[in-house]
Parts: C-alpha cells; structure tokens; sequence
C-alpha cells in the first residue's frame, strides 16, 4: 500500500497533463499512487485509445503511454459523463487506499520534494494536514501578486480551533495540501457545484488537530492561469454557476458546529 495517494481530475488536460503527471513521477518521495480520472473529456478523438496511433495526441493517449510504463503507480478511471471536479475526485477517494491524501489539478504541477516535505512533516509533527505555498503562473511568470493571500514563510504548527483567523487567511482549496485519510473519514465534495473544495476545505481545516506549514520553494504548488478553465470562463460571461459561492458558503457553516465563541461566528460571517 502507497503512504500517498494523489488523485488528479482530467478534463481537456492534453496541453498540461504530460508536465503534470512528469513533475509528480520525478519526486524523490516515491511512495505513491495517482488516481487519475478522465471526466468525459472531448479531446479524445476516439474512444478505444491505442499507444501507437499516430492521430493527434490527447487526454486520454497521453494518459494511457505515461501509464504504459508505471502501472505500478497509475490508476485510471473514466466517467461516462462529464461530471465535473467535485463527483470526479468523490471517484478518487473512493479507491484511494493510502493513509494520507492529496489533490492536484490536471494543468498544474509539483516542485520535486513536494511530497516528501509534506509527508515527513506531518508524520514528524503529527498533524492531520500539512500546507505547501503555492504562486500562480501565467505565461512561465509568476503572478502570485494578483492574489490577496499571502503565503507562509517559515516552519510552524497552526491549532486551528486556537487560531481562529487562520479559516479566513488559507487558501481554501485542497491542491496544496496533504491530508491524513481519517480526517477527510466519509467527507465528500459537494457535486454539481463550482468551488466545490471551498465546502470540503474549510470544515476540515477547523477539524484539523494540526497544521504544519511547509514554506520551503522546492516543496511548492505551481498553479497554473489558464484562460479557458471554467471559472475564468464564466466569470466572463457571468455564468449563473458563479453564484454557487453562496451555496457553498451555506455548506460551510452547516459543517462546522454552532458555537457561542464570537471570533468563530465572525469567521464565518466573513466567509
């Protein structure tokens, strides 16, 4: 059994995803497994994928050499129907068989001691999840500036329930951060909704016993700025799914338990 289990969604990823599966198997923590599953890409010009045909590569032939040559590493699953982020990692963590989890995205990818800094850190502080920084890139710059959160630059533990202000100041989402498979328990991602890993992260980062911080720079979360991801997309056109923040939002407190302590309502309120 792997120590880590990566789970990767695929939608559209053929510019992306051969950098992203090559800067995750070059780690040199190499205890792992990827869950990858294709959401009913339309790149994929045919449905039976061979490794020697010469058609114009996509998702699921790039996914399918890379995967040729590290079965012992690679799972594939593939939805019948395009689903979306949220019930395509639920598939993941379904078959994720390890003791610590994360995520990453299909266009994105990893400095080479990511996973090992993670993993020893939370084994060594014994914490349920360890937090990596992470810039945004766009055209090979970064462009980490454009993004009100800060990120964390030296080595601490963070109690949440004591640190209250930390639910508001992390980045809510999972691509940077580790968790340890009994906190995340029978939690799933909110399906058929945008900013579906807002719901999943902050609940559990309010569980958390621990939170260690990783700030070294090859141990880092490089986000990609796509121009064609969705919810770029849709906040050009104004997309009604942009509104499912507040449903989101809504989803949050109803995770974490009423409490009479001020700062946490005020928390969430802010939220």
């Amino acid at each position: 059994m792997a120590r880590i289990s990566i789970i990767i969604p695929v939608y559209n990823s053929e510019k992306y995803i051969r950098r992203c599966l090559n800067s995750i198997l070059n780690q040199t923590f190499q205890d792992f497994e990827i869950i990858l599953i294709d959401d009913e890409s339309t790149d994929n010009s045919n449905k039976i994928i061979l490794i020697d045909d010469n058609s114009k590569d996509n998702s699921l032939k790039i996914i399918s050499e890379i995967e040729e040559t590290h079965k012992d590493k690679i799972k594939v699953l593939k939805n019948d129907k395009n689903v979306g982020a949220g019930a395509s990692r639920n598939k993941g963590l379904k078959i994720a068989s390890s003791e610590y989890i994360t995520f990453i995205d299909s266009d994105d990818y990893i400095e080479k001691n990511t996973l090992k800094r993670m993993y020893e850190s939370c084994v060594n502080t014994d914490s349920d999840i360890a937090r990596i920084n992470m810039i945004k890139v766009f055209s090979g710059k970064d462009v980490s500036f454009l993004v009100r959160r800060s990120n964390i630059d030296e080595h601490k533990i963070i109690i949440p329930k004591e640190e209250i202000s930390y639910l508001t100041e992390e980045y809510p989402c999972v691509i940077n951060k580790l968790f340890k498979r009994n906190l995340i328990g029978t939690v799933e991602f909110p399906e058929n909704l945008k900013w579906e890993d807002y719901p999943f992260t902050i609940p559990l980062l309010y569980k958390a016993n621990k939170v260690v911080t990783v700030p070294e720079k090859d141990a880092r979360y490089n986000y990609s700025v796509n121009l064609s991801v969705t919810t770029i997309k849709d906040a050009r056109k104004v997309s009604k799914k942009m509104l499912d923040i507040f449903t989101c939002s809504d989803m949050i407190k109803q995770e974490i338990p009423s409490s009479t302590d001020k700062e946490l309502e005020e928390q969430l309120y802010f939220l």
